[in-house]
C-alpha cells in the first residue's frame, strides 16, 4: 500500500528526489480509501497505550499501520474472543473511544468498562452488533465427530455442592437482613450478588467434572496417544483478584472461595450509613454488632467450605506437571507443584512444595512467544498433554 525510495541507492545529488518521492507516498496513503482486513488481530492485543515499548512488534506495527492510512477502512478479524478490555487498545477503528465518542481516549474507555464489570461488556457487545460493528459466526460442525461422556459425583462431590448451595441461600438471607437493618437501598447489590453467584458455580461445575477429565486423559495417555483438552476459561481472573506473589503457598488455591470471600468482603454492611457532613468531619461510621455477626458466621462457614482449586493447575499437575503437560493459554501465573532436593542424610529424598509462578513478565511481550514454544514442544511429542484457551487459541 505504501512505497518508498531508498535515497542511498541514489546517485550524489537525488536526494530531493528520494524526499519527493516519500512526500508523495505518504500523501497517496492519506488519500487511500481501500479496505484493510487484519486477519488474527488477537496477534495485536498486547499493546499498551504510553508503554509502547513493552508492546510486541505486531501490535505497534498494526497501530502505525492505522495511522498511516487515516482513511482506509479497517475490517479486524479473529476466531479469538475477547477476554480482557485491555486486548482492544489496537481497535482504533471501533469508534469506541475518541471524536465523537463518550470516551476521550482508549484509558477513559478502559476504566469505565471495568468498573461496570462483565454485564456491561455483554451490553457493548450487544449494541456493537445493532450498530453493524460488530459480527460473529459460528464453525460448521460438519463432519465433526462428538462423544458424550458422562461426569458422575461422587458423595464427596455432592457434599460440596450441597454445602455450597446452603452457604449462597444463607448469604442471601443474611444479607437482606443486614440491609435492612443499615437503612440501606442498594439494589446494585443484588446485581453484584447474582453475578457472582453465576460465575461461582459455573467454576465450580467445571471442577466438580474434571475427575472424569482426568480418568479419559490418562487412559488416553496410557495408549500412547497425545491429549489436547480446550478451555472456554481460565479462571485467571478471580486468581488476579487474589493478589498472589511468586513464591511459596500452603496449597492449591481454589478461586470459588476467593470470588465468595471478596463479594462478602466487599459488601456485606457492617456500619450504618453516614451523612456527607459527618464524612468531611471525619467520624468513624457507627458499627453495627448484629451486622458484624451474622458476617463472622459467614466467613467461618466459608472457611470450612471444601472447594475444588483452579481446573487449569489442577489438570497440570494430575498429568504429570508442567515439565511434560503444555499450556497455551492467556494467564501470567499458575500454581504448580515443585520438586526439591534435599540435602544430608535425606539426599536421596525429595520433597515437593506448592509454588504461585509468573508464565510470563508483567506488562512484557513474552506470552505469544512462551505460548507458541509450547505448541512446538506439543506438535513434536515433548509434551505429552496440551492445555488450550479460546483467549489465546
Amino acid at each position: 500500500l505504501v512505497g518508498g525510495t531508498n535515497s542511498s541507492a541514489q546517485p550524489q545529488g537525488g536526494s530531493s528526489k528520494a524526499a519527493d518521492a516519500a512526500t508523495a507516498a505518504a500523501a497517496g496513503a492519506q488519500a487511500w480509501d481501500g479496505l484493510v482486513v487484519l486477519d488474527e488481530c488477537h496477534k495485536a492485543k498486547n499493546f499498551t497505550p504510553g508503554k509502547e515499548a513493552q508492546s510486541t512488534k505486531v501490535a505497534s506495527a498494526v497501530i502505525d499501520l492505522q495511522a498511516m492510512l487515516p482513511n482506509a477502512r479497517v475490517l479486524y478479524c479473529s476466531a479469538t474472543g475477547v477476554s480482557e478490555v485491555a486486548n482492544m487498545a489496537y481497535m482504533e477503528r471501533m469508534g469506541l473511544w475518541g471524536p465523537a465518542s463518550p470516551f476521550a481516549d482508549f484509558a477513559a474507555f478502559l476504566e469505565s468498562m471495568r468498573k461496570r464489570g462483565v454485564s456491561f461488556m455483554e451490553l457493548l457487545a450487544m449494541e456493537m452488533k445493532a450498530a453493524g460493528r460488530y459480527v460473529a459466526r459460528g464453525l460448521s460442525f460438519r463432519q465433526a465427530e462428538f462423544l458424550q461422556v458422562e461426569a458422575p459425583l461422587t458423595p464427596c462431590k455432592v457434599a460440596q455442592y450441597d454445602a455450597a448451595v446452603a452457604l449462597w441461600q444463607s448469604l442471601r438471607s443474611k444479607l437482606e437482613a443486614a440491609l435492612q437493618l443499615a437503612g440501606i437501598e442498594k439494589r446494585d447489590v443484588w446485581k453484584l450478588y447474582w453475578a457472582a453467584q453465576q460465575r461461582f458455580f459455573k467454576l465450580l461445575c467445571v471442577g466438580l467434572k474434571l475427575d472424569a477429565v482426568i480418568a479419559e486423559a490418562q487412559a488416553a495417555l496410557a495408549s500412547g496417544m497425545c491429549v489436547v483438552i480446550g478451555l472456554q476459561s481460565t479462571g485467571e481472573a478471580a486468581a488476579d483478584a487474589m493478589g498472589l506473589e511468586p513464591g511459596p503457598l500452603p496449597g492449591f488455591v481454589s478461586p470459588c472461595k476467593e470470588m465468595l470471600l471478596r463479594f462478602i468482603q466487599q459488601n456485606f454492611p457492617e456500619h450504618a450509613p453516614q451523612s456527607p457532613e459527618a464524612a468531611a468531619m471525619g467520624l468513624q461510621p457507627e458499627a453495627i454488632p448484629a451486622c458484624r455477626i451474622m458476617k463472622q458466621q459467614l466467613l467461618a462457614q466459608l472457611a470450612a467450605l471444601e472447594l475444588p482449586p483452579n481446573f487449569l493447575d489442577q489438570l497440570i499437575d494430575e498429568l504429570g506437571g508442567p515439565a511434560v503437560v503444555a499450556e497455551m493459554t492467556g494467564r501470567k501465573g499458575r500454581v504448580v507443584r515443585e520438586q526439591l532436593q534435599r540435602k544430608g542424610a535425606a539426599a536421596a529424598a525429595l520433597s515437593q512444595r506448592v509454588v504461585y509462578e509468573l508464565r510470563a513478565k508483567p506488562d512484557s511481550s513474552e506470552m505469544d512467544s512462551l505460548n507458541g514454544k509450547h505448541e512446538g514442544l506439543c506438535v513434536a511429542g515433548f509434551a505429552q498433554a496440551c492445555l488450550c484457551s479460546c483467549s489465546w487459541w
